[in-house]
């Protein structure tokens, strides 16, 4: 009985301590997990991941303690919640819009307000606040964020740009910059917020016309992009054209667009690299900046970044369109429109073409023509392989993948698409097929206009 009291009495215990421990943390959405050490006490993990605080003794930068005994508020002022995104080139933080008013409340002196950068409330680096108004100079060695976090700038002749809150951005001067400690970035990144979006087309805040476009460093972007890299099917570097999405073409189509024109910014990682505008081709004015033209019906999956409209000789300025972060984007993401490959070669007996869907995708192997049936291991096992003799065996993925590789026959080759080979061998069992007869009747349109005999065999023919 003895036994059965001191059990209870230990569980009461435990769950004394983490109750009186959660309300000491507020409601900074820390997760606590406990454990029995070996002499019989208990240890606490917070799990919140990344977070900053400002220090609860209002210290000023030059009265900081060392980081072991810096007292952190009860509550973070930035939560792993709060971070949309962290880009560990820029060192920027992309936060949620509903934070403005938190992170611009505190009540900053001339001498900066200290915070502290911690991953599960254990500080990693100390930092301040620092007030632009500030005759002072800051600690050295010390992270900056820069405050008033909200302001207004005017650019003249009736331009203002308002950069807001949602954009974190720090500084640092010295050796052994913190902002990227293993820890931070493992934890942002755990969290899925550590971001290198790549290349994206945003349309600036506030609805900046052309005419009124300011600088590049002071235009606001909004938290997601208009187009992103999961909208882009490929870019071409040689005629600046994007093929994209139908839902991104459909977005460009639907996009409120007036005859001067709908400005936007091109990023990589969210860092303006040039800008342009959405125009209609209704318009009859003129513009000499970047323009991308709305497609004129929903027929067509690309659009091409020009220099000028409706001329490129209205452009006098350099070119950024193949910007080196530009090319690396689309390069890093198998994205970007490489030369083209050497062309196939004739074949006496032409080629078979065989599809079938696979992770709902459809895939294509083109082989060389023979007498002999194709067994099903060597079509779905295919990479891309021409021999010297001129055996060709090549697998892509998707329609784009397609048009380009049917592009390589030469001019009158016969191409007999297959909708499954004659022996099924069940080791490499799919579902041969034939993709739906939208994409047949483009691919059989694009064929014809490479000049090539496709005969296609539906199946049960």
């Amino acid at each position: 009985m003895k036994k059965l009291f001191f059990t209870i009495a230990v569980i009461l215990m435990i769950l004394t301590t983490l109750g009186a421990l959660l309300m000491s943390t507020g409601c900074g959405k820390t997760s606590i997990t406990s454990s029995k050490t070996p002499t019989g006490g208990i240890t606490t993990t917070h799990t919140e991941g990344f977070a900053i605080y400002l220090t609860k003794d209002n210290l000023t930068g030059d009265k900081m303690p060392p980081l072991n005994q810096i007292h952190i508020a009860d509550t973070p002022l930035v939560a792993l919640s709060d971070i949309i995104s962290y880009d560990d080139l820029t060192y920027r933080l992309t936060l949620t819009a509903d934070i403005s008013l938190r992170i611009t409340t505190p009540e900053v002196p001339t001498s900066g307000r200290s915070f502290v950068a911690c991953v599960n409330r254990q500080p990693v680096y100390w930092g301040v606040i620092w007030p632009g108004y500030s005759s002072a100079i800051p600690p050295a060695s010390t992270v900056i964020i820069s405050f008033p976090l909200l302001q207004t700038f005017h650019m003249g002749d009736d331009r203002t740009v308002q950069q807001g809150p949602d954009i974190l951005e720090t500084w640092y001067s010295g050796n052994n910059d913190p902002r990227n400690n293993p820890a931070i970035i493992a934890s942002l990144q755990q969290a899925g917020k550590l971001n290198h979006e790549g290349f994206a087309i945003y349309l600036p805040q506030g609805d900046v016309s052309p005419q009124n476009m300011p600088d590049l460093n002071s235009v606001k972007l909004p938290t997601s992009p208009f187009i992103g890299m999961n909208d882009i099917v490929s870019y071409n570097p040689e005629n600046y054209q994007l093929t994209l999405t139908p839902d991104a073409i459909n977005r460009i189509d639907a996009l409120q667009v007036g005859v001067y024109g709908k400005s936007f910014v091109v990023c990589v990682d969210r860092i303006p690299v040039y800008w342009g505008a959405f125009w209609t081709p209704i318009s009859s004015v003129p513009f000499d900046g970047f323009a991308i033209e709305q497609p004129l019906n929903n027929q067509t999956n690309t659009v091409t970044i020009q220099l000028g409209y409706p001329s490129q000789s209205l452009y006098t300025g350099s070119d950024p369109r193949n910007n080196t972060a530009i090319i690396d984007s689309f390069s890093q993401t198998g994205k970007l429109i490489t030369p083209p490959d050497p062309p196939l070669p004739q074949s006496m007996k032409g080629y078979e073409l065989y599809s079938w869907l696979q992770n709902d995708q459809w895939n294509y192997t083109l082989i060389t023509g023979t007498n002999r049936d194709k067994t099903a291991e060597e079509i779905v096992t295919a990479g891309y392989s021409v021999n010297t003799d001129g055996w060709v065996n090549i697998h892509v993925i998707g329609l784009i993948a397609l048009e380009q590789l049917i592009s390589l026959l030469p001019a009158g080759e016969f191409v007999t698409w297959l909708s499954g080979p004659r022996s099924n061998d069940p080791q490499y069992a799919v579902n041969f097929a034939l993709p739906p007869a939208d994409d047949v009747a483009a691919i059989k349109a694009y064929a014809d206009q490479h000049s090539l005999n496709l005969n296609v065999f539906p199946p049960g023919s």
